[in-house]
């Protein structure tokens, strides 16, 4: 017969899955609270942020306008180009 250990304590994987399973509701909606937290602000800061900070970018480099706003609109350019090819590369 085989030796089987009488110790009642439970793996750590076992413990934290028991810990999961014993809080009420479901975990996943917290985690879609904070994904969306971060989209907003992220989003909001990269597609509303430009015009707030253009200004101050060009006063304090010197670099003109048209510069700060082609490097953020390449940027876009850039993106939209990339994260379609993710998967491929």
């Amino acid at each position: 017969m085989a030796n089987r250990n009488t110790n009642s304590a439970k793996p750590p994987v076992e413990e934290m899955v028991d810990a999961i399973s014993a809080t009420p509701g479901f975990f996943g909606w917290r985690v879609v609270t904070a994904a969306f937290t971060v989209a907003v602000f992220g989003w909001g800061t990269g597609f509303y942020g430009p015009p707030v900070y253009l200004e101050v970018v060009h006063q304090s480099r010197g670099w003109p306008i048209a510069l700060i706003s082609g490097a953020v609109t390449l940027h876009f350019l850039v993106g939209l180009a990339l994260i379609p090819n993710l998967p491929k590369l």
